[in-house]
């Protein structure tokens, strides 16, 4: 009789530091995957538009909430190593400007 292996354990509860969700991960800042999010495009859209503050940071929301949508949808329908390659695949494109 041959033994699986053990999982690994799951990463002990944290809470965000932004949010206060509780969540498995957080940044080395404290916060976690959503509003790391939040924070990037809310830093990209000052930088690149005229639109600051609070109407930045509901737009940056707005983007992140669609970003999250789209990742549990392409998760959902692929195999794990189809969908990160695929996430790759989409990273180098933007990179390359199309």
């Amino acid at each position: 009789m041959t033994s699986s292996p053990a999982a690994a354990p799951a990463a002990p509860p944290r809470t965000c530091d932004c949010c206060n969700e509780t969540v498995r991960v957080v940044d080395e800042d404290g916060l976690c995957f959503n509003c790391v999010m939040v924070r990037s495009f809310t830093i990209i859209i000052e930088e690149q538009t005229d639109i600051a503050g609070d109407p930045a940071v509901d737009l940056a929301c707005e983007l992140a909430a669609c970003a999250r949508r789209h990742i549990l949808e392409a998760r959902d329908n692929a195999e794990e190593k189809d969908f990160f390659a695929d996430v790759a695949v989409g990273m180098v494109r933007t990179s390359k400007n199309h």
